[in-house]
């Protein structure tokens, strides 16, 4: 893998991100306790300020670098995720989740994808195993069912991500997907916000609405042409699909997401 560090396209990709994270938050930070959108909005800018520089040092390092850093946030979410639920203190399937998580990215970082793929069914085989070890049923299907859960989404579903660096102008891939991805949802809430009338998913989240939806999808799509020389093929079926993908995706993992916390409360 290549040290993208010292590629001019890196360079300038990743300082016109930052600077505009550095000049989004100057021109936030005066009103960010005047209603409850300005407060959630500061609080979502403060993470990305924190976590866009670390997640560019990571992607633009050279191997085994971008398998370690991508395996400790899976990691750091999964922790979130069993705290959350309440499965922190069931250290049989925390441990189990996180030894998964490692061999995962190892096999990512040797190319084994036949192991890869099959390391969720490996850990399923494993997580049936310790009510019997363990001589307990109670809670058993529940904690089997959130581990499966953090392992497939938190842990391999996320670690695709090393795959990709894999491909030729892999981090600029995943920048240009993260970054239409962010576009996307922010276009989404604006325009739910100010113009939106119809909500789709209310018992899920009320700022999603069909309005904010339907109209970000174009702008997303024209945002998506303007930065498509971050692919490896510029072919407009190349940079559409991307595009499409993180709409429609993002969406989806946005709403699950968003199910998750309002059934945790």
């Amino acid at each position: 893998m290549n040290f993208y560090y010292q590629e001019p396209l890196f360079q300038e990709t990743t300082g016109l991100i930052l600077g505009f994270l550095f000049v989004l938050a100057l021109i936030v930070y005066p009103f960010r306790k005047r209603n409850s959108d300005l407060i959630a909005g500061w609080a979502s800018l403060q993470s990305w300020i924190i976590g866009a520089p670390l997640f560019i040092l990571i992607i633009g390092a050279k191997n085994p670098w971008p398998h370690v850093g991508i395996a400790v946030i899976a990691i750091l979410g999964i922790k979130e995720f069993f705290q959350l639920t309440g499965m922190y203190h069931k250290s049989s399937f925390v441990w189990l989740t996180y030894l998964t998580v490692l061999a995962m990215a190892f096999s990512a970082l040797e190319k084994n994808i036949a192991l890869y793929n099959l390391l969720p069914m490996i850990f399923l085989g494993a997580a049936a195993l310790i009510p019997v070890v363990q001589n307990n049923a109670k809670h058993m299907i529940q904690y089997i069912g959130l581990s499966l859960m953090a392992t497939c989404f938190l842990g391999w579903a996320l670690l695709h991500l090393l795959w990709i660096l894999q491909w030729e102008k892999g981090p600029y891939t995943i920048i240009y997907i993260g970054v239409i991805t962010e576009i996307w949802d922010n276009l989404n809430l604006i325009i739910g916000r100010f113009w939106g009338k119809r909500k789709f998913v209310s018992n899920i989240t009320p700022l999603r609405t069909l309005e904010g939806f339907l109209l970000a999808i174009p702008l997303t799509i024209f945002m998506a042409y303007g930065m498509r020389h971050l692919m490896a093929y510029t072919d407009w079926q190349y940079w559409l699909t991307a595009a499409l993908v993180a709409v429609f995706a993002g969406s989806l993992g946005d709403l699950f997401l968003s199910a998750i916390r309002r059934d945790l409360g």
